[in-house]
């Protein structure tokens, strides 16, 4: 990347030492030397040094594999898949953002056991209509329930969606 950016510089400066290309466009924060910075202007027209990221600011996530024996249209792995997607949902943005929405139209509550729910005590996204069965994962589809709750669920094959229909949805 480097090696690009300065052939850039250097390219569109022909003109220009190779020192002064350094000191336009490479100089970093605080003693660093060589990271790439350029301007930017704001809203009031003050002018900002921006700087390149760098790829070893940027933390590593590890993939988990999906277990050999999983199959996704076996109910027998539906919990399997609904614990997969928990910890997706907890590692991004809009997996937050719908559990927010989630508890909020529950009122916070686990639709089994009528308990609150608290980051504390944590909680399992249950599908209403398992993905086994053509289920999505969008949020009309979702509900949040106690992790016991939600295994009582999977186990003795309990029915949610008629406690989701009575707290208003569908």
């Amino acid at each position: 990347m480097f090696k690009k950016l300065w052939r850039w510089a250097r390219r569109r400066h022909r003109h220009k030492p190779a020192a002064w290309v350094r000191r336009k466009y490479f100089t970093g924060p605080g003693d660093e030397r060589w990271r790439f910075r350029g301007t930017v202007i704001d809203e009031e027209g003050r002018s900002h040094k921006v700087f390149l990221a760098r790829a070893r600011d940027t933390p590593i996530r590890r993939h988990v594999k999906v277990r050999s024996e999983a199959n996704s249209y076996n109910p027998a792995c539906e919990l399997y898949f609904e614990e997969r997607l928990n910890v997706q949902m907890a590692g991004n943005l809009t997996g937050r953002g719908t559990v927010r929405y989630l508890c909020l139209q529950q009122a916070a509550k686990c639709l089994v056991c009528g308990e609150s729910l608290s980051l504390a005590a944590g909680w399992h996204v249950h599908h209403l209509r398992w993905r086994a069965h053509g289920g999505d994962d969008l949020a009309y589809n979702l509900v949040l329930l106690h992790a016991n709750c939600h295994r009582q669920v999977h186990s003795t094959r309990l029915v949610v969606e008629k406690a989701a229909s009575r707290k208003g949805r569908s």
